[in-house]
């Protein structure tokens, strides 16, 4: 049997992880969630993850700044990670995209049935390979 891809949810919110999880999973996913972006990097010392799906505004870190700090975590330079924000408009996509590729952005709100086909663009994966 194949092992399930992991995706790593970072987000403050309790309820917004059940969520995404949920979501996570009709991509095809199973869930690591964690509460913060410095709780995230510790997970991925020790873990591989597909994908990282991250609130943009963390208590703890920034998207960002997580994502220059996951590029630096070995196996870990090429991870795709989705970063989730109602404010993109004060970000510079292109360059961030260029910088940290690869990047997907997912603004905010979504559509709780858009979820799961968003997830599969973050992570570059077709529809009929997960279900």
């Amino acid at each position: 049997m194949d092992k399930i891809p992991q995706m790593l949810i970072v987000d403050d919110a309790h309820a917004i992880r059940a969520i995404l999880a949920i979501c996570c999973r009709h991509a095809g996913y199973e869930p690591v969630s964690v509460e913060n972006a410095n709780q995230a990097l510790a997970v991925a010392r020790t873990q591989s993850f597909h994908l990282i799906l991250a609130n943009h505004w963390n208590a703890k870190l920034d998207s960002v700044s997580f994502c220059r700090q996951l590029r630096l975590t070995k196996g870990h330079e090429k991870t795709s990670v989705a970063i989730c924000s109602n404010s993109l408009d004060t970000l510079d996509i292109a360059g961030l995209q260029r910088e940290l590729d690869p990047l997907f952005f997912i603004p905010k709100p979504v559509d709780i049935e858009s979820y799961p086909d968003l997830i599969r663009a973050a992570a570059r994966v077709p529809a009929d390979c997960v279900e």
